[in-house]
């Protein structure tokens, strides 16, 4: 399906890209997390912004995919020392938005635009390994679906505006690459089911950065200082 084929391209430039981020670099400047990481040294908060592809379930739109924009913010909860290959948790609020041109004129209306703003909150469950972080999510949150649409009848024509809520849930996965210790690259793979008219079940990839603070460690250290 092509929008299996957007989904899949835009991963495809997430993994080479992950791979490179995380290689090995001999110089002054190399991120390296060692084998005790704790929130109260990386920052217990966190600001991701990102920018992706939505693949849409919905005849009604004008393409099956568009440009999808997010920010999340993370908040640690639970204990706070962890080692590699053990799980850490966050609540994560989000904010996401994607909109719509014209889609194809039906018999007896067309979708003239649509816009769609989710606000949302998830729970993730993050693996550390050294510099790179594995992470899984669910999720559930409020969409706010504005559309104009235009209807047709033997008089002619008549355009409308629309907005409605529906409530949304998700499920996705992701990883996030070190690049010092308040930054990382962080890509995602993501599907909502959406209770709105279509029913839809949508598609997303996205990539990202993700700023911590709160910590108490600088930038840059060694375990031996400690």
């Amino acid at each position: 399906m092509n929008r299996l084929k957007w989904i899949g391209a835009l991963m495809a430039v997430c993994v080479p890209a992950t791979a490179t981020l995380a290689a090995p670099q001999e110089t002054e400047s190399t991120y390296v997390r060692h084998d005790t990481r704790d929130w109260e040294d990386e920052g217990k908060y966190s600001l991701g912004l990102a920018l992706g592809l939505i693949s849409l379930d919905d005849p009604g739109q004008a393409d099956d995919v568009e440009f999808y924009g997010t920010v999340n913010f993370r908040i640690a909860v639970g204990p706070g020392n962890n080692r590699p290959g053990s799980w850490r948790g966050y609540l994560e609020p989000e904010l996401g938005y994607w909109e719509s041109g014209a889609g194809p004129a039906g018999q007896s209306s067309q979708q003239l635009g649509r816009s769609d703003l989710l606000l949302g909150l998830n729970i993730v469950g993050v693996m550390p390994f050294n510099a790179i972080d594995f992470f899984i999510g669910a999720g559930a949150g409020i969409h706010f679906i504005d559309q104009d649409v235009r209807r047709f009848t033997a008089m002619g024509s008549i355009d409308s505006s629309d907005s409605d809520e529906a409530l949304g849930v998700n499920a996705h996965f992701g990883v996030d690459v070190g690049i010092s210790r308040n930054v990382s690259f962080f890509g995602v793979g993501r599907f909502d089911i959406v209770d709105d008219t279509a029913n839809s079940l949508d598609a997303k990839a996205y990539l990202g950065l993700r700023f911590r603070f709160g910590g108490n460690r600088p930038d840059h250290w060694d375990p031996e200082d400690d």
